[in-house]
């Protein structure tokens, strides 16, 4: 199979059966690949799971590549910095 997605200069590149199995694989559900979320400084969160759960922080700094945030938190009676997985978040709704 050749797909015109795929090129280098000037030539489509041909896709290997193994290459083209995972992409069927990821695609055959009809769903399509989900995005994630985009989390920016400044931005409210709630921790959503964690013994953390419930506490609300804002965004100081998000790390895309390792998928991890810098929050502030007020923890305590003490405002905390405090690193997280971003799947432990959501975008608070206030």
């Amino acid at each position: 199979m050749v797909y015109s997605i795929l090129k280098d200069e000037c030539e489509p590149v041909p896709i290997r059966d193994e290459e083209m199995a995972v992409i069927l694989a990821l695609t055959s559900q009809g769903d399509t690949i989900g995005f994630s979320e985009v989390y920016k400084e400044g931005d409210r969160i709630e921790v959503i799971s964690g013994p953390l759960k419930g506490l609300e922080g804002i965004i100081e700094k998000f790390d895309a590549r390792k998928n991890r945030i810098k929050v502030r938190i007020q923890f305590l009676g003490k405002e905390k910095r405090i690193d997280l997985g971003a799947h432990l978040v959501n975008k608070s709704k206030k």
